[in-house]
């Protein structure tokens, strides 16, 4: 069963340049429960938005909104305390229909894990299009994740790197 998460999937929007820029993160406290949440802007917004101009599309819905990454911890049956890490991305056009989502997080002795999650479903929510994808380990990460996601299925594709 999935948890809802306290806050919307997309708290604001990021102006100016898309340039790779550190994740701003928030701690939040809800029913007993604590969430560290970090917002990743699109690295790649600015050429996405460049070929917009160039190769217009009526299914455009701009690149400035960052992924959402939410981190909290949940104890499972027969594993003990887990480590869920939540990951919403919208998409950049409309009428795309899935995404390839790459989330790859730092652990502790300061190795990378990736984790690839392949044709995740763009459903509408609260107006926009996005793909979400959860993931569970035992190990707890060191900083805000990083996501690279791959927009398919619509009449363009866009590719979206959230470091």
């Amino acid at each position: 069963m999935r948890q809802l998460l306290p806050v919307s999937a997309l708290g604001f929007v990021l102006l100016g340049s898309a340039a790779a820029a550190p994740p701003s993160c928030k701690t939040i406290e809800h029913d007993g429960t604590t969430f560290h949440q970090c917002q990743r802007e699109d690295a790649n917004c600015d050429s996405l938005a460049a070929e917009q101009v160039k190769n217009p599309s009526p299914n455009w819905n701009g690149c400035r909104l960052p992924a959402l990454i939410t981190t909290y911890h949940v104890v499972l049956p027969a594993i003990g305390m887990t480590v869920m890490t939540h990951v919403c991305v919208v998409s950049s056009y409309r009428d795309s229909e899935r995404m390839d989502i790459t989330v790859t997080i730092e652990q502790p002795d300061h190795t990378f894990r990736t984790y690839e999650r392949k044709d995740m479903p763009v459903t509408i929510e609260d107006g926009y299009p996005m793909a979400t994808v959860d993931i569970s380990t035992i190990i707890e990460p060191v900083g805000a994740p990083t996501v690279e996601a791959k927009e398919e299925g619509g009449k363009k594709e866009a590719m979206h790197d959230y470091h």
